[in-house]
């Protein structure tokens, strides 16, 4: 509801998009990443972010854009 009210343009929807994502990038970073790390040990943190930043890019390269902001661009 919120953005069909605030997205009237390209450009304000680009921005509520990257709004969305810096509040899920801030959670991840600050909630997230602190929990893991202190829960796994460091090889187990480095090869679940390795892999999951590997899935990310592979499905965003040949399958769908992941990022909304990207897709939001095409």
């Amino acid at each position: 509801m919120l953005s069909a009210l605030l997205a009237r343009t390209h450009k304000q929807l680009c921005a509520l998009i990257s709004l969305g994502a810096g509040t899920l990038l801030g959670v991840t970073v600050f909630a997230i990443v602190p929990e893991c790390w202190r829960g796994l040990a460091i090889w187990q943190f480095v090869i679940a972010a390795g892999s999951g930043y590997a899935l990310f890019a592979i499905i965003s390269k040949y399958i769908f854009h992941v990022c909304p902001a990207c897709a939001a661009a095409f």
